[in-house]
């Protein structure tokens, strides 16, 4: 995975986090369902920004930031 890929993945993530929680606050989403979608969406945000913040320009693996 490159940069670009691993960014676009955390962009979605944080567009489900978002909109799960500015959903939720207007009505249009169950709580329990927020919570939900925010459970899952936001480690796999916060794992791949670590990941962006670690991969290098070119095509090569992403360095294994540890446990």
């Amino acid at each position: 995975m490159n940069r670009q890929k691993v960014l676009t993945i955390a962009g979605i993530a944080g567009a489900v986090c978002i909109g799960a929680s500015g959903a939720a606050a207007a009505g249009y989403l169950p709580l329990w369902l927020a919570e939900i979608l925010l459970v899952i969406a936001f480690p796999l945000f916060v794992l791949f920004i670590g990941l962006w913040w670690n991969a290098a320009e070119g095509d090569e693996d992403i360095p294994f930031i540890g446990y």
